[in-house]
């Protein structure tokens, strides 16, 4: 039995997903930040892009119309 109304508008599993999604855009870019650091190479700053949109829950292309 649900015992809540978010429970039943989906809004608990909808959380989780939003941080699952911001915990995968944070290790993707910190994986490509390190790739760069190891390979000495300047795409490893492309990695920021994944990690700022991660740490402050905005992306641009969102603005575009388009989903993130």
């Amino acid at each position: 039995m649900v015992n809540s109304k978010f429970a039943e508008c989906g809004i608990e599993s909808s959380e989780k997903h939003t941080k699952l999604k911001r915990i995968g855009r944070l290790s993707a870019g910190l994986t490509i930040i390190l790739a760069g650091i190891y390979f000495k190479s300047w795409f490893g700053l492309l990695g920021l892009i994944p990690v700022i949109v991660a740490v402050t829950g905005f992306c641009p292309l969102s603005k575009l119309g388009r989903s993130c």
